[in-house]
């Protein structure tokens, strides 16, 4: 990073954060730069360039699979016009930054360098914070398979709130918070079985009252 900010000059961000978030940005475009997160050879802060990708001494930049509007629309209309991740709405204030305003964008599940389509269920609606460039270094998301152990551990009023708040695709926040901020970053597949489990653990089970 330090050798970035002194190529880039006096005009670059005195911000480290920024530089990151420029340089996660090149993904897209091809260039493969890990950090610690990829490889724990690497010292915290440093980026590795392994790769370049597409620059504008190239030419124009190659066509991408896009969403297309239509997609677009369905995504948005599919998650209540909602980010899946924070749960915060197109122009609504994130909690305690009375001045912001959410701005939505679909983003992928899994990002298209990890291997992600642009299949509908792969698209998910997301704020610019919460948008793959800073998700794609978490890696790939977590599955049905991976929640359901902590669900089934909820108690039956716990599952009705849960059951509750996912079909409804929204919910007021208490002790059941953590499970449903996971089952929000579900596909929209892995959701509805969700549901039916929800369903089939509340209404076919003889401990259910």
């Amino acid at each position: 990073m330090a050798d970035l900010r002194q190529a880039l000059g006096e005009d670059a961000p005195n911000n480290a954060e920024h530089l990151n978030r420029r340089l996660r940005n090149l993904r897209p475009d091809g260039w493969d730069v890990p950090t610690n997160k990829d490889d724990r050879t690497l010292p915290v802060g440093t980026y590795r360039l392994d790769a370049k990708g597409w620059h504008p001494a190239l030419g124009p930049r190659p066509k991408r699979d896009a969403v297309s509007a239509g997609q677009r629309r369905r995504v948005f209309d599919r998650d209540d016009r909602r980010c899946v991740v924070c749960g915060v709405g197109n122009g609504e204030p994130y909690p305690g930054e009375p001045n912001s305003r959410a701005a939505l964008t679909v983003g992928h599940r899994i990002p298209r360098e990890l291997g992600g389509s642009t299949e509908l269920d792969n698209l998910q609606t997301e704020c610019k914070r919460c948008n793959e460039p800073v998700r794609q270094e978490l890696g790939l998301p977590e599955t049905l398979a991976e929640l359901l152990p902590d669900v089934r551990r909820l108690r039956t009023q716990e599952l009705r709130t849960l059951l509750s708040w996912l079909q409804a695709k929204h919910r007021i926040r208490n002790r059941v918070d953590t499970v449903y901020d996971r089952a929000r970053q579900l596909s929209a597949t892995e959701h509805e079985q969700l549901v039916r489990t929800l369903h089939d653990m509340l209404h076919g089970s003889g401990n259910a009252q």
